[in-house]
């Protein structure tokens, strides 16, 4: 399972011991701080935003729902 966090300055010292902590109780493998999106990483990024703005844009709020049930 991969997670992905956007942590500002102020808040990732504490969120980087915290990291430390799961590593040593074994709760999690291994993690890695990645500065910055290679190229093809920041067009999905972008491709997802548009795609957001899409549906928000060209929907419309209605009363109905869907009820999944499992089969």
């Amino acid at each position: 399972m991969q997670l992905q966090l956007s942590v500002n300055d102020l808040k990732s010292n504490i969120f980087l011991e915290l990291l430390d902590v799961f590593k040593k109780d074994n709760l999690i493998k291994d993690y890695k701080i990645i500065k910055s999106y290679n190229d093809d990483e920041n067009q999905i990024i972008d491709d997802l935003k548009e795609f957001s703005l899409d549906l928000k844009n060209s929907g419309h709020k209605t009363d109905k729902f869907i009820q999944i049930n499992d089969v």
